[in-house]
This record gives structure tokens, sequence and C-alpha cells, in this order.
């Protein structure tokens, strides 16, 4: 197998090259839809009546883990749905859902599709002035918030007709006796309302992604994408209803969406929902999960654990700290570095990689315990088609492809084509069909954590400093971000006086560098807290053309810039 340098090097020369050939790869068994498999509604439907008493979620409960079986999110949903109906919510209108993972999340969800009604689920990361700016755009009929957000300070920034909701009174047990409350309709109603609506092409879900602008994209899914990319996840892995997935991924997103949850959903099995990220090694004791899907972060997080705890190299120590049933963690989100692969595999506990966007819902490949290859993210899984472009661009199309962008056609017809949908990453394919992914045409950094970030937006907010005439942000696989500011040391000077000082020791002054802090945070205030600057360097140089650093028109080359000042990125990480 080539190396990830020989890979890349051959991508750049394809890319070189005039007119070269499409290359086409393709691993795809159609994965069809039954009738009363073709929606979540259904299906869920089907579950409450084949396994009414089967747990179906674990969740903390004063410290401890409790059971909620199908029967009980059943009438939890069908509940929370009539409250929906009677509060004006029609087929088609945007709910909109910001909560950190908890039970009424997943009743939320449940409940929101069977009042046939469009999910809008929001990062609870975000500031309040981002969860109102992206509930106006989605024009929400309505919020369900966590205590935390369903706060007077967002009640202002709403719409006088967007209602707000505390998410915690759809599973108080007074309100399950609601039933027969003025205006609620019966559970026959709308279970066979909600069961007619949803159609394979009909809108499910808006998730909110980060462009290369800055500018969030609404990317929208229907019953088919989810129900689909679900199918097809199970079938590559052959799931079954005795697994226990241990969600640490907010559910906002959809690989947590898709993978713990909707996988629960089509295989019957339990999915225990993590306190969070401090309790990640308490709750995979209480538990034992059977698999783990992740982000790079978490498996970084059990690697320096064990070498704090000074076990590293002891055999069965993973397994332990994973609660001793672990058979496979998958990752994804973010590139998954070789040694950490390594280590997982020589502690006996398989971890795989896998490919996928948020228009693809999301997977479009994945490794397997049976096929699966180091660097690689895998085949696609059935029902999915890939091919690379002559410039080693990765298009796959299938039933998994989104139906566009929400309010954005141009945006949608920029990466649609002929069916296809231009990832913007670059990939080569080997001749057994695995996939390796060797970089991005597009200007997005995705951190350790998963999070996609644009660096042009977060540059044009500093940018907009006075004090700072030039900035790159960095953190690409990375833990945080981290930036490489070039001062304008006229308008420095100019507001401390007019200091006779070298510019290298001007930037070394204490007072300077907590200025800039102060300047940095203001000038990111409204954006999410994964989206802060932690560290920076102050630079004596802006970047220049002469360096190969900007481009005639003052774009950043970013790659040159990384070099050029690559001990000084290392150092604020190192540190």
């Amino acid at each position: 197998m080539l190396s990830l340098c020989h890979m890349h090097a051959r991508i750049m020369d394809a890319m070189a090259r005039d007119g070269p050939p499409v290359m086409y790869a393709t691993w795809s068994h159609p994965t069809g839809m039954s009738n009363d498999q073709n929606s979540l509604v259904s299906i869920f439907l089907n579950r409450v009546e084949d396994s009414p008493d089967r747990a179906a979620l674990l969740t903390k409960r004063n410290g401890e883990f409790v059971e909620t079986t199908w029967r009980e999110l059943h009438v939890l949903a069908f509940n929370a749905a009539r409250r929906l109906v009677a509060l004006g919510v029609s087929p088609g209108d945007r709910v909109a859902l910001i909560c950190e993972n908890r039970l009424e999340w997943i009743v939320a969800d449940l409940a929101i599709q069977l009042a046939c009604a469009v999910n809008v689920p929001l990062n609870v990361a975000l500031t309040l002035k981002q969860v109102a700016d992206l509930i106006e755009h989605s024009e929400a009929k309505l919020v369900f918030a966590s205590p935390a957000v369903a706060t007077d300070s967002l009640r202002g920034l709403l719409p006088t007709e967007c209602q707000l909701i505390d998410i915690r009174l759809i599973s108080e047990d007074a309100y399950k006796l609601e039933a027969q409350a003025s205006g609620f309709k019966r559970a026959d109603d709308i279970r066979q309302s909600a069961v007619e609506y949803w159609q394979p092409d009909q809108l499910t879900t808006i998730l909110y992604t980060s462009g290369t602008t800055g500018h969030p994209k609404g990317v929208m899914l229907s019953q088919q994408n989810l129900v689909s990319n679900t199918q097809s996840k199970i079938a590559a892995h052959q799931f079954d209803d005795a697994d226990v997935r241990l969600g640490v991924l907010p559910l906002s997103h959809i690989f947590a969406r898709t993978c713990d949850w909707y996988v629960t959903l089509l295989t019957g099995s339990r999915l225990a929902l993590a306190e969070s990220r401090l309790t990640f090694f308490e709750d995979c004791r209480a538990v034992r999960p059977t698999y783990l899907n992740a982000v790079p972060y978490f498996y970084d997080k059990c690697h320096r654990e064990l070498v704090a705890r000074g076990n590293a190299d002891t055999t069965g120590a993973l397994c332990e700290l994973l609660g001793g049933r672990m058979r496979c963690c998958l990752s994804g989100g973010a590139p998954l570095s070789r040694n950490l692969t390594d280590f997982f595999w020589r502690q006996n506990v398989p971890l795989v990689e896998g490919f996928g966007l948020t228009e693809t819902s999301p997977v479009v490949c994945d490794c397997t315990l049976a096929a699966h290859r180091p660097g690689s993210v895998g085949r696609p899984i059935p029902g999915v088609e890939v091919r690379l472009t002559g410039d080693g661009e990765l298009l796959t199309r299938g039933p998994h492809v989104m139906l566009g962008y929400f309010k954005d056609q141009q945006a949608t017809d920029d990466v649609i084509r002929d069916d296809w949908l231009y990832t913007g990453d670059l990939a080569e394919i080997d001749d057994d069909g695995f996939i390796s992914i060797v970089g991005r045409k597009k200007e997005l950094i995705i951190t350790a954590g998963g999070q996609n970030v644009s660096p042009v937006y977060l540059e044009s907010l500093l940018n907009s400093d006075p004090w700072v005439l030039q900035s790159m942000v960095v953190g690409d696989r990375r833990n945080f971000l981290a930036a490489l500011i070039a001062p304008d040391f006229g308008m420095l000077r100019q507001e401390i006086g007019n200091d006779a000082t070298a510019d290298s020791d001007l930037v070394g002054r204490p007072c300077v560098h907590e200025e800039f802090e102060k300047r940095i945070a203001s000038a990111l205030a409204d954006v999410a807290r994964y989206e802060q600057v932690r560290k920076f360097v102050l630079l004596t140089e802006p970047f220049s053309v002469q360096n190969d650093e900007i481009t005639t028109k003052g774009s950043l080359r970013r790659a040159v810039v990384a070099a050029h000042f690559a001990d000084e990125i290392e150092g604020m990480y190192n540190v």
C-alpha cells in the first residue's frame, strides 16, 4: 500500500496534468426500503410493537444509569407530539432543538417527526446570537431548548411568533398525563397522519454546517437519506440487537444521530448517553459498551489516560478502561493518526476509521472488522457509489446524498452536479476499493474533536481589529485553535505612544500580549467555544508576496505560511 506521502504526490501530479481521465471506483449494493421500513416513524412504531418492554435507552439520573423501554419512549414521544400539535405546529413546520445529550433529545426527535415537522438540531456550543440567527434562518415555529439555553436572553433574540419551550417539560410525570388536555389529537390520529405523511423524499431535518465563508449552510436530509444510510451502516458492520453503544458525541451532529441513535432504533439494541466528556471512563465502566462511535479526541484521551496510569503497555488495560466488552471502536469526523490506530490494535481493541459528511447523512465509507487497512477510511458502504475526478477529488452519489442546502440553490448547484456530490476532499482508491483521504480542496479546519471550522471567517473577524494587520488560524487535527498574528505596528504605536523600541522587542512586552488577548477575545465574542483562538504568536513581519506567503490579490498561501512558521505553530501546541 502506498504511503500517504506517495499518495499525496500522485494526486498532485494528477492535478498538474491537462485533461486527465476520470477515475471510477464503485462498490455499491442498492439498499431498498420496504413499505413498513420507509420512514423512521414506521420503524419506531414497529419497534414498539415488537419489543415494547425491551430497554432502548440508558440515561443518567441522580448519578446512576436508568433504563427507558421502547414502550415508555412511545408514551413520552406521543404526548410530546400532541403538545406540538396543540401549540400550532403543522406538517412541514420547522422545530428547532437545542439541547445536550439526554433522554429529552431523543423524545423530541421522535415527537417532531410524529407531528410531521422538520427537526432543526443546533449545537449547545453555539452562542445565543448564533442560535438566534440559525433559528431565524430556518424559520422555526417553535424551539425546544435545555434549561441553560431556554432563557429570557434567548427569548429576547427570537422572532415574536417563535415559541420557546423548556425541553424538561416533555419528560415530567405530570406532563405524561395530559393526553386528555384541550386541543390534543388522539394518539391514533397522530400515528396515522405521520405514517401517511412521511415519504422517502420528504424533508426531515435541517442541519447547519460551517462553510468556507463562515456562513453556516442548512443541509436538508430526507427520510430516505437517514434510513438508507442507517441500513447500509448496519449491513456493513453486521450490528445486532445485543449491542450496547455509549453515545459521547452530540446528537445535534449527524454522526451520532445516524450511527448511534438511528442504528439503535433500527436494530433494537441499546444506547447509553454519556453524562459528559468528563465522565467518559466512569460511564464506560457502568454500561460496558460493545461499540463506540467517537472522534479522535476520545481515542487520544484513552491513550493519555493509560500513559498517566503507567500501564499503556499492559495487555488488556485498554479493554478494561472501556468497560471490558468493547468489540470495536469506530472513528470519524477528523483524521485519525496511525500511531493511535496501532496502539488500539496492539491492545486488542480494534479501532477502525470511516469517512463522511453532513451532506451524505453522513457515512460514505467505512473500515470494518472484516475489511480494514491502516491509513484507509474503508470501502463505500452498501448503496453508495464513489469516483475520483481527474484532479483527485472524491465524488459520491446514492440515496445518502442530501436534498440540498436550505434556501441556497446556488450553493447546492456548486456541490451537486449530475447527481454527484463533490466532497472537496482529495482521495486515492486502491485496487481493492479502499479509500484514503490525502487532503482537502476546500479551506476548512476539522479539529481533533470533529468540529468544522472556517478559518477564513475567523480571520475576517480578527483582521477587523485595528491592531491586527493579518492573521492565519490553524488547528487542523488539533484539540484547539491557534493563530499567527501580524500586528499593524503603526496602529499599535499610535495607541501606546511613539515608541522607538524594535518591533521584536515590542511584541515581547507582556502588556502588549495581554492587550492582544483582550482584542482577540472581543473579535471572537460571538462565535462558538470550539471556534475560539486559545493561543497565538505575534509576528514581527507581515505575510508577503515576496515570500510567497500571499497571492497578489492578498489570499493566504496556507501551506507556505505553515511551513515558514512551523516552529512557532508547534510551539503553541507543545507547551
